[in-house]
């Protein structure tokens, strides 16, 4: 499931995890606050691929499950370096948290409903 709302890039098709910002996060396992030079310097160093239009500060913080990632809700801004603090690291943290029990819930209902099981 994708949700997507970018000023500039269109929504991609499904995505892979790849080599970009967001998949790096969900590798990582950890929020991340990366000013356009700080993702540069990762691009340059191989670690993840430019993808899409840069934006002077990114933010990106994996959806965490029991049982690892499933995804990474991402907010970004494409005028202002000093948008967000870690005050909105740690606020977007406990909002992915929430997202993720919800998603978790509602995959473990289907699969129980499927089993027929509660």
């Amino acid at each position: 499931m994708q949700f997507w709302v970018d000023k500039y890039d269109p929504m991609p098709g499904p995505l892979k995890v790849g080599n970009s910002l967001s998949a790096y996060v969900f590798k990582q396992g950890r929020s991340m606050l990366f000013t356009d030079e700080e993702a540069q310097k990762l691009i340059d160093s191989g670690d993840v691929e430019s993808v899409g239009t840069d934006s002077p500060i990114w933010l990106g913080v994996p959806l965490k499950t029991p049982d690892g990632a499933i995804g990474v809700l991402v907010v970004q801004d494409y005028e202002n370096s000093d948008t967000y603090s870690q005050q909105d690291v740690e606020l977007l943290t406990s909002v992915a948290d929430q997202i993720a029990m919800a998603i978790e819930r509602k995959r473990r209902g289907s699969s129980a409903a499927q089993s027929g099981t509660i």
